[in-house]
């Protein structure tokens, strides 16, 4: 499995497969403990400065910036904003309850038959489902591109979001004790009312533990050429 040692720095990739916007943590909870929300919040992982993120298309990849909003502004641990804007949400930007009897005719999984998922929040146009909001029949609810401009403006890749994985650098705490952990990756969107999360095994090694097996992994190797 994937063994990470405490006090390094380690990479975790991501994939989306809808521009939301928002912003992501990742975090650890002992594999013994309960995998609820309260254990993943006791350890939120710091991601390593400067905030860069590398874009990993099929045959390429590109470093961007990247934004953290810190702990004194969330006061739950560092969050990661997510890199790629949205533009054109307005679709995607609102949802709505649709009345007994209706059903959502969003193309998603689990929207349709038998379990209807998404009755209780179907996306829709936010001006046509919401007009006392927008009552000049627009909204205009994606990112402002003076605001927000284009990380990846040039990359044609960049048009097919969900061909290309965003890597990040992420901070083992020094003091984790070793043993078996689950590591958890929690995505608040801010287009949608949704939250998307998943998560890893990872074997977390004390540094002391990780020079001893590079030092018998060079011996053996060492013994094994003079042979």
């Amino acid at each position: 499995g994937t063994v990470w040692t405490a006090g390094s720095v380690q990479k975790t990739r991501w994939q989306q497969a809808a521009l939301h916007g928002g912003g992501y943590q990742y975090r650890l909870c002992p594999a013994n403990a309960l995998l609820t929300e309260a254990c993943f919040q006791q350890t939120p992982l710091s991601f390593a400065k400067p905030a860069r993120h590398t874009i990993l298309f099929e045959d390429s990849k590109v470093k961007i910036n990247g934004t953290i909003v810190p702990d004194s502004v969330t006061g739950t641990g560092e969050w990661m904003r997510n890199p790629i804007p949205d533009y054109d949400s307005d679709y995607n930007s609102c949802n709505e309850v649709l009345p007994p009897g209706q059903h959502c005719d969003y193309d998603c999984p689990g929207c349709g038959a038998p379990t209807y998922a998404a009755d209780k929040s179907c996306p829709c146009k936010c001006a046509e489902a919401y007009p006392q909001y927008f009552p000049s029949g627009e909204a205009n609810v994606g990112a402002d591109k003076e605001l927000f401009p284009d990380p990846l403006a040039g990359y044609a890749d960049y048009f097919d979001f969900r061909t290309y994985a965003i890597e990040d650098d992420v901070v083992v705490p020094a003091n984790m004790e070793p043993g078996e952990y689950v590591l958890g990756w929690r995505w608040d969107c801010e287009q949608t009312s949704q939250v998307w999360s998943t998560c890893a095994d990872i074997t977390i090694v004390a540094a002391a533990a990780a020079l001893d097996k590079d030092k018998y992994e060079k011996e053996s190797s060492f013994q094994l050429r003079k042979q």
